[in-house]
């Protein structure tokens, strides 16, 4: 049930619904027979619901896919932060190595620079310090602006933690575990405190009023009277017993 995507399937049932009834309101006004009605209303409902439901879908992943890619993208770098010198060499230095562009003349001196915070304009003086920019390759989580434009100065490439994560993801070498890789979840007396919050109780009250108003126009409107009530009922006990 992990992966039951409820919303997407709310969505499309009610999509299908809504378009089953007005299907056969219109088919019925046109004095189609009732058997012919219900059957071009089903297939209109299952074919629009079938549509939206790929389409959602797909949507819906590729945005799982980013959102995950981000997150791992964040924990890898926080790993690295928080991770020894060594340990980062360890991980990276060979696959940087083989697989980044190199410079022409002497092999590049990887400096790994991982930081909770953009690299700074001093670290990368600290590094330019001496000479060794000629053959220095900058790998970091990110830059700010000022360290970026001292970098683009000494002609200094620059692998941030985009291109990284990228390529260890692609050799398949990304850590099996992370640095507080671990989420706290949420305990359920947490979530209801969240919702049971005073302010929580103008959208119970709106959410009530509309299915209320909705009931009017129904033709099954005993479930949105019993709906609307429970909400507005909930609203009220939320604003009286509610945390601020």
């Amino acid at each position: 049930m992990k992966n039951f995507d409820f919303p997407l399937w709310s969505d499309t049932a009610f999509l299908g619904g809504g378009v089953f009834l007005v299907s056969l309101c219109i088919l019925r006004y046109y004095r189609l027979d009732m058997w012919l009605a219900l059957l071009l209303s089903v297939l209109f409902a299952l074919s629009l619901a079938v549509f939206f439901f790929c389409v959602g879908y797909m949507r819906r992943r590729k945005k799982l896919l980013l959102r995950r890619d981000r997150e791992e993208k964040e924990k890898l770098m926080l790993h690295l932060a928080l991770s020894s010198a060594e340990e980062n060499e360890k991980l990276l230095l060979d696959v940087l190595r083989k697989h980044l562009p190199q410079r022409e003349g002497a092999e590049e001196k990887l400096c790994l620079l991982f930081t909770m915070q953009p690299l700074s304009a001093d670290a990368v003086a600290e590094e330019i310090k001496g000479g060794a920019q000629k053959n220095l390759r900058i790998v970091c989580n990110a830059l700010t602006p000022e360290a970026a434009r001292l970098a683009d100065s000494f002609s200094i490439p620059v692998t941030n933690g985009n291109e990284v994560y990228a390529l260890l993801k692609e050799k398949s070498m990304l850590p099996r575990t992370y640095i507080c890789g671990e989420k706290k979840k949420k305990k359920f007396k947490d979530r209801m405190r969240l919702a049971l919050r005073k302010k929580n109780s103008r959208a119970f009250f709106f959410g009530g009023a509309g299915l209320l108003a909705l009931s009017l126009f129904s033709f099954f409107p005993l479930y949105y009277i019993l709906g609307g009530c429970t909400l507005l009922l909930a609203a009220l006990f939320v604003r009286i017993f509610g945390q601020a």
